[in-house]
């Protein structure tokens, strides 16, 4: 600046040429191109202005103009703040402000800038002020810094003010802590702290913690993680954190802003549900009924455990996809029913419905056991409905089985009923008939026990065949075994074609038979060992839609002579009245 006002023309100015400057006007300007501070003096009423290398670097594109000009024309946008202060010197006041805000164009623009000032009287040779020498420091970056801390704490007290998380700031790369309100949750932070991670911050979670950092700072977007933490009371934790920079006038970060909001009870909440909804998993894939959940909103299935391929025949996937492959699945006489189930549920009552399925992968006919049941959401709204559905086949047919069962028995009972009093009637019969013919209680007894031995025989016959109808030659020759006869010798011939009996004929039948065994026995062919024996039957029509029977019972080899005067077949004993009237 020295050179440039030693070759300034001066002449130009109120001033003068330099050479004619008096001594007090070239003292003052050696002293401010000597002076450390950027100084300016402004000379003679006119404020003409002088300055120095420091100031220089504070006129911007106001310099070279400014040299050797009134101030108020370089200055015309602070003269309104200055005028009065020039006033005061020239009074002989000297003047200081720091900080003083000052609207200045010093590029093309105004903009507000701050500065430390000191207006001090330069006094002439009769003693009155004749100029004003002005040391400037400026202090623009260091009030802006002020007010940019001032600001960022008035808005951390205010985010503390008004929120329940705790806040915190951290420098522009997070190195330092430079405060944080635990709001109880965390401990607080007073002073800058770089020890910040050490305190807060689990070690697993570290490297997690420094990298979502450095993305942030890197993109200068916000933070945020959830992550572990130190609480207040040294136990670990759990916050979701988020940071926001704030950033300069250069758009670089200056600091951020920060709330961590204590979600240690909704994490262990979802590490229960996940611990749930793992065992609910775990037990729907190894189950082997099928496990299905219905989405209200979606009118879709959301979940359709594995089984579903196994007694279905379908992958799940598909049904999943496309409610309707499963209504194709269900058996067309029974999807009105299984339609309706699901308004049913959805309006909140839970439902069983059973119904049958055509298994496309074989072809197979199933039964289906489905119980559902609706799932409301926090709000008490329908918001799902689930259900398990079991292959019952097995079971409805050990049903069905077991109702033809109970029906068998219902006949058999009822069988069994007539039966007894059918016996207990012939029973009847054959003590009186037997009482009226022995000779003796003795005689009654042995000849009673043979015919109760004959009615057991032929009642294990007739359970033998249940349903079935017994045959004749079954009845002809279990009773000629009964009384030792040897079927298979020669002597003894039993011939005729398989005839079914009804069960009403089967027992006199019986009887009649062991009547003629009896007397055979006594006094015929079974007694004599010359004696031969030939039982042989036909079946044949009578009369038109009328069956007959045809039994001859034949016996040679015997004494002609013998006369029975005491057997079963004497006139007038029960076995000849039984073969003459009661045989149809």
């Amino acid at each position: 600046m020295a050179e440039l006002i030693r070759t300034f023309d001066w002449s130009r100015t109120p001033l003068g040429p330099i050479e004619s400057w008096m001594e007090r006007c070239r003292n003052i300007t050696d002293m401010v191109l000597a002076s450390g501070f950027p100084t300016i003096v402004l000379v003679g009423r006119d404020l003409i202005q002088i300055y120095n290398d420091g100031f220089r670097e504070l006129m911007g594109n106001k310099h070279p103009a400014g040299l050797g000009q009134a101030t108020k024309e370089c200055w015309p946008e602070v003269w309104h703040l200055n005028a009065p202060i020039y006033q005061r010197v020239f009074a002989g006041e000297t003047v200081t402000l720091e900080d003083a805000s000052r609207p200045v164009n010093r590029d093309g623009a105004t903009k507000d800038a701050w500065f430390t000032l000191s207006y001090s009287p330069v006094r002439g040779g009769d003693g009155t002020v004749a100029d004003i020498l002005v040391t400037v420091i400026e202090t623009t970056d260091r009030v802006r810094a002020q007010n940019a801390l001032r600001d960022s704490e008035e808005r951390f007290r205010a985010f503390v003010t008004a929120s329940s998380d705790a806040v915190y700031r951290m420098s522009p790369d997070w190195t330092e802590m430079r405060q944080l309100d635990g709001q109880g949750f965390l401990m607080d932070t007073t002073e800058p702290s770089r020890a910040w991670m050490d305190r807060y911050i689990h070690p697993d979670d570290r490297p997690v913690v420094q990298d979502a950092i450095a993305r942030a700072v890197r993109g200068k977007t916000m933070f945020e993680l959830k992550h572990q933490v130190r609480q207040a009371d040294g136990s670990l934790g759990w916050t979701l954190s988020r940071a926001v920079p704030i950033l300069d006038e250069a758009g670089e970060i200056a600091e951020w802003l920060g709330a961590a909001k204590d979600v240690t009870e909704a994490k262990q909440a979802d590490d229960l549900l996940h611990e749930s909804e793992e065992r609910f998993r775990s037990f729907a894939e190894n189950s082997a009924d099928t496990l299905w959940i219905f989405d209200a909103d979606r009118r879709a299935l959301e979940y359709v455990s594995p089984a579903f391929t196994e007694i279905y025949g379908e992958a799940p996937d598909r049904i999943m996809a496309d409610l309707s492959h499963f209504v194709e699945l269900v058996h067309p006489d029974d999807r009105d029913e299984v339609a309706g189930a699901m308004p049913q549920l959805l309006s909140g009552d839970a439902h069983q419905v059973e119904y049958r399925i055509v298994r496309p992968s074989d072809g197979a006919v199933r039964w289906i056991q489905d119980t559902g049941f609706p799932i409301r959401d926090a709000s008490g709204r329908i918001a799902r409905a689930g259900g398990i559905a079991q292959d019952v086949t097995e079971r409805r047919e050990a049903e069905d089985t077991l109702r033809v069962s109970e029906a068998q028995l219902q006949v058999m009972v009822a069988e069994l009923h007539h039966r007894t009093r059918n016996l207990i009637g012939v029973v009847g019969t054959l003590m009186r008939q037997i009482i009226a013919s022995s000779s003796s209680l003795a005689d009654f007894r042995d000849r009673f026990t043979e015919r109760l031995e004959a009615l057991s025989r032929v009642q294990s016959l007739l359970a033998q065949y249940g349903n079935e109808k017994a045959n004749i030659g079954d009845v002809v020759r279990m009773e000629l075994d009964a009384f030792g006869a040897d079927l298979d010798s020669e002597r003894v011939r039993i011939e005729g074609e398989a005839v079914p009996l009804r069960k009403s004929t089967v027992q006199t039948l019986a009887l009649a038979i062991h009547e003629l065994a009896t007397n055979a026995r006594k006094y015929g062919a079974l007694q004599a060992d010359d004696g031969w024996l030939v039982v042989r039957w036909e079946a044949y029509v009578a009369e038109p839609g009328r069956r007959r029977l045809r039994l001859d019972w034949t016996e040679s080899g015997i004494d002609p002579a013998v006369e029975e005067t005491e057997g079963p077949l004497h006139k007038g004993g029960y076995g000849r009245k039984l073969i003459e009237e009661a045989l149809p």
